[in-house]
């Protein structure tokens, strides 16, 4: 307990922590190692006492090692440790050359107040050192006033340290590197989506959570040159985005609605009938019909959209009406129906209104490029509208109400994005229809029945559809 006593006092009174730096994704852990022994030295040097990763481990555990990676750190150090600042960096090392990222983070502060980045050769790691010791310095001296504007001053991009506070660096010629910004003419480059990206410094770990990028996607932008908005936009990426679509399509399957009436009647008096009852048949018939689709979701990452399509179709919908009429009651228990004493009315099909409700996912197969497959689930519902039926001078027919057909749905398609913003998409789905079910009550009552026909069960759509992301 002496021991841990002894580190707790030295972490009082301490101004800088240095938790362990992190190798950039896919480097050795080499170039790491170096700038972090290099900048502990500069720092000590100027006489700041910095705690290293082996004196944090004991105060606050694995968060000494993996701090970089941790998005709460180091403000949980900073419960246990009550120091001032802290050093959190990241090294990429290709052959004999560096590329390190330091950030420097003041207490009470969520974002980084100094952000300092070069690249350089192995040898010369000493040299960077001191430049970043210097910058400790002066963000421990900023006051809270210029606290509040320092990280507008934070570099974007990675520099090249030409001349540091110990002289001229003359580094040796490096190979040239083909310019990958060149592999996309500036004419067919798609425009910028402003607004949605910022370009505020972050770490690496941040910076690949921000963009929602795997890790061999960020590896490629890090090695890309190209800036966060011009990477997203010229892979077609989704992520993060929301999105409206319009989509007119053909609906194929049970949409057409046939309702069929027929009313018994007696015979009261001369010319005076009372209805004894009615049969009532209301079923759904393969059919075809015109769409109208409006789309609108969010996709959190690449490979999922979360949407609500919203639309009206428009297909045909038949009306059938007839009566049996009876002498009398007599006649009526007998079934005595005599020529001439019934009547049919096949209405011609009328345009119905059929709204559209589907909340829906679309899995995407492909996170870049311009044609993206997908697969989509969801559960739609039709809303059809109501009957009402025109009567007889002796005959009051049942009006029907609306009715909705409802079950899960699920397909597929492919997205063509030439642009970020824009695009457009062709798909087919297919929905298992679990209701509303046949409607077949009253056959006690009439004689003639309307010989019974039955639907598929199911609804097929095609759309073809446009789409703007932002």
């Amino acid at each position: 307990m002496i021991w841990l006593a002894w580190l707790a006092n030295a972490a009082l009174a301490t101004d800088v922590i240095v938790p362990e730096f992190r190798a950039a994704p896919g480097s050795s852990e080499a170039g790491a190692e170096i700038v972090y022994a290099a900048m502990l030295e500069a720092l000590a040097a100027r006489g700041m006492n910095p705690l290293d990763g082996d004196d944090l481990e004991p105060l606050v555990g694995p968060m000494a090692k993996n701090c970089a990676e941790d998005m709460d750190c180091p403000a949980n150090i900073y419960e246990v440790v009550p120091a001032t600042l802290a050093v959190l960096g990241t090294v990429k090392m290709d052959d004999n050359e560096l590329r390190a990222e330091l950030s420097f983070y003041r207490r009470g502060f969520e974002d980084p107040v100094e952000m300092f980045s070069a690249s350089f050769q192995a040898d010369m790691a000493d040299r960077f050192a001191v430049d970043a010791a210097l910058v400790a310095e002066d963000a421990l001296r900023l006051n809270p006033d210029e606290l509040m504007v320092a990280g507008s001053i934070a570099l974007d991009r990675p520099a090249t340290v030409r001349k540091d506070a110990l002289g001229v660096i003359v580094p040796p010629p490096a190979p040239e590197k083909p310019d990958k910004r060149k592999m996309v003419p500036a004419e067919t480059r798609p425009p910028l989506a402003p607004g949605r990206i910022t370009q505020k410094a972050m770490r690496p770990d941040q910076e690949r959570r921000y963009m929602g990028l795997s890790r061999g996607l960020y590896e490629e932008f890090q090695a890309s040159g190209l800036s966060r908005v011009e990477y997203l936009a010229e892979k077609r990426y989704r992520a993060k985005t929301f999105y409206v679509e319009l989509s007119p399509g053909v609906v194929f399957g049970d949409v057409q609605r046939r309702y069929a009436v027929r009313t018994a009647l007696i015979e009261d008096g001369p010319g005076t009938f009372r209805a004894v009852g009615s049969y009532e048949r209301d079923q759904f018939l393969p059919s075809t019909a015109f769409s109208m689709v409006f789309g609108a979701g969010y996709a959190p990452t690449w490979w999922l959209d979360l949407g609500l399509n919203v639309g009206m179709e428009f297909p045909r919908k038949e009306l059938i009406t007839g009566f049996e009429a009876y002498a009398s009651k007599v006649d009526y228990d007998r079934g005595n129906l005599c020529d001439g004493c019934a009547s049919q009315t096949v209405f011609q099909p009328a345009t119905a209104l059929t709204l559209l409700v589907e909340p829906r996912v679309r899995f995407v197969l492909a996170p870049t490029g311009p044609v993206k497959p997908y697969l989509i689930g969801g559960w739609s519902t039709r809303f059809n509208d109501r009957y009402q039926t025109p009567d007889l001078e002796q005959v009051a027919f049942q009006d029907r109400p609306g009715v909705q057909t409802y079950g899960p749905m699920g397909g597929a398609g492919f997205g063509i994005d030439p642009r970020k913003r824009a695009g457009a998409f062709i798909e087919s789905t297919y929905t298992h229809l679990l209701g509303p079910g046949i409607l077949d009550v009253g056959r006690q009552y009439v004689q003639s029945i309307p010989e019974p026909t039955v639907g598929t069960g199911a609804v097929l759509t095609v759309r073809l559809g446009v789409v703007s992301r932002f």
